[in-house]
């Protein structure tokens, strides 16, 4: 008998040019890990590849899978609806996977609600009493002093 294991949902949540996607890109590098493309009905900005930094939908077809309860999560975010579907994350965590989401608050919260009944594993946020030494350790990132900022996103971005 062949031993599996599923794998982690792992979700870094933040306001919109903090560094998150950046943080999971470079995170996915890493063997075991993937890192989850949303979709969008945003138009694609210069230099942006349909399935690599998003799956661009229409705003009809968008609709649809929601209705069609296809999203693990979804909110509409400055005019334009974001979502993740629930077969690529479902598909690479059956797999043994670790999939990396990035999420802004809203997104997030909607997952944090449903992922109770969706997902066996995921990890919400640092454990409790966790350092910013063992949390950079667990992320594969140099820790640096509170305030300092990470050189991984805006300037605003920074381990606290």
């Amino acid at each position: 008998m062949a031993f599996s294991r599923s794998g982690y949902l792992c979700v870094v949540s933040g306001p919109s040019g903090c560094g998150k996607t950046t943080l999971c890109r470079a995170q996915a590098k890493l063997p075991g890990y993937v890192y989850s493309i949303s979709c969008t009905t945003r138009a694609p900005r210069t230099g942006e590849v349909n399935g690599k930094d998003y799956h661009f939908l229409y705003e009809e077809e968008f609709l649809d899978r929601v209705k069609r309860k296809q999203f693990l999560e979804y909110a509409k975010v400055h005019e334009n609806y974001y979502g993740t579907l629930k077969s690529t994350v479902m598909g690479h965590l059956e797999q043994g996977s670790n999939v990396l989401m990035d999420l802004d608050v809203q997104g997030a919260d909607k997952l944090a609600r449903s992922a109770e009944r969706e997902l066996d594993r995921w990890v919400s946020r640092a454990p409790a009493g966790c350092s910013r030494k063992a949390l950079g350790e667990m992320l594969g990132i140099h820790c640096h002093a509170p305030g300092q900022n990470l050189g991984i996103g805006g300037r605003n971005t920074q381990l606290l």
